[in-house]
């Protein structure tokens, strides 16, 4: 358990350090390493497309809504295009 968690922080600093150096998402990096582990390594067996894709959901939000919430408080106006969408 405590390697899976470990090789999990590796690949999403890995995919944090490309993501941030190269100007591309970390799902460039994170999606095909943890399908790789899963196929190579023990304990990676809950890695599905599912939960690949939901993980890489979560991550765009947290890295998106924080940066636009005082934005929002000044002059809500992402919540009013986000009602018309």
């Amino acid at each position: 358990m405590l390697l899976v968690i470990l090789i999990c922080f590796t690949i999403a600093m890995l995919a944090a350090f490309v993501g941030s150096l190269a100007g591309l998402g970390g799902g460039v990096v994170l999606i095909p390493l943890l399908f790789l582990a899963n196929g190579n390594i023990e304990g990676f067996e809950w890695v599905t497309p599912q939960t690949v894709v939901a993980m890489s959901l979560l991550v765009m939000f947290l890295q998106t809504f924080p940066p636009l919430y005082p934005l929002q408080k000044q002059s809500g106006s992402i919540i009013k295009l986000a009602v018309c969408f």
